[in-house]
């Protein structure tokens, strides 16, 4: 099974509809974020975790659309919503099929570095305000086809004494 860990805040200010929220609503923006997300997580049957920094103001799960795709996580107090997402993606059993979405440079360095993919909160948005049901841009990736003149290549080569 596929599973996002999403960078809260820094997807929510790589989404312009949201940043009018930023100040005045914060509980909006992450209300409506968690809404696209579960859309996208149903749509896509991808699990997703979507963490924030900060104590919950209210109870997000009470967000309308929200499912069992989607996980809201805040960061504990004295701890960083960035350190959460790294040390998700150092206990991930399956590190192939998860993807860590941020723009963060040191979240996508220590990512990286346990073994999981990564996508810019920029990328991520075209994929979450697409309409369309085709097969998700941060799946594995496909594996070519080897033609019969391929495999004989490799034979030779590998044949030789």
């Amino acid at each position: 099974m596929r599973k996002i860990i999403v960078d809260g805040y820094n997807l929510m200010y790589a989404m312009p509809e949201l940043l009018k929220y930023r100040k005045r609503k914060l509980q909006t923006a992450r209300e409506r974020l968690v809404n696209k997300l579960a859309t996208l997580g149903k749509r896509r049957k991808t699990n997703i975790i979507v963490v924030f920094d900060g104590v919950q103001d209210e109870i997000i799960p009470a967000v309308e659309g929200i499912n069992e795709w989607v996980q809201v996580r805040f960061s504990p107090p004295h701890k960083k919503a960035d350190t959460i997402i790294v040390e998700l993606a150092e206990v991930e059993r399956n590190p192939r099929s998860c993807t860590v979405v941020t723009s963060d440079k040191a979240i996508i360095r220590d990512v990286i570095h346990a073994g999981l993919k990564t996508m810019s909160s920029e990328e991520f948005v075209l994929i979450i305000d697409s309409k369309r049901r085709s097969q998700p841009e941060y799946e594995e990736e496909q594996k070519p086809e080897m033609k019969p003149a391929d495999i004989e290549v490799w034979r030779r080569l590998f044949n030789r004494s």
